[in-house]
């Protein structure tokens, strides 16, 4: 059986020093994306993510939690390959943001991609 495998990982975080911040706002995020292709022309892919946000606090003693509400998302996807130029691609993604109750943001969707020829080769002679 053919399955080629592919892995994907990322982690940052970013520190926003203004000043009048004793704590200062910070944002950390990450996201995971695995690929399997199945066969030249199939591939299922999944990716998951999250976007967390820090307490912060200013000189004059104001302090909140989180200065935005932390995120989540993962999403699954199936595809076929037409051919080199052109996927087609059907997938789920649950979106969830802390708090906020049920699923008004998740997202079922078809896509179809192609490639364009570089503009150059239009205008050139």
């Amino acid at each position: 059986m053919y399955c080629l495998w592919n892995a994907v990982a990322e982690w940052q975080r970013i520190e926003f020093n203004y000043p009048g911040f004793e704590k200062p706002p910070a944002v950390s995020s990450a996201f995971l994306e695995l690929k399997a292709t199945l066969n030249p022309r199939f591939y299922a892919a999944f990716r998951g993510g999250y976007e967390s946000n820090g307490s912060v606090m200013d000189d004059s003693g104001g302090e909140a939690e989180h200065f935005l509400p932390n995120r989540q998302s993962y999403e699954f996807a199936v595809g076929y390959r037409v051919n080199r130029f052109q996927t087609l691609k059907v997938g789920y993604e649950v979106f969830r943001t802390a708090d906020v109750p049920g699923s008004q943001d998740n997202v079922f969707g078809v896509q179809f991609v192609t490639s364009v020829h570089a503009l150059s080769k239009a205008f050139g002679n």
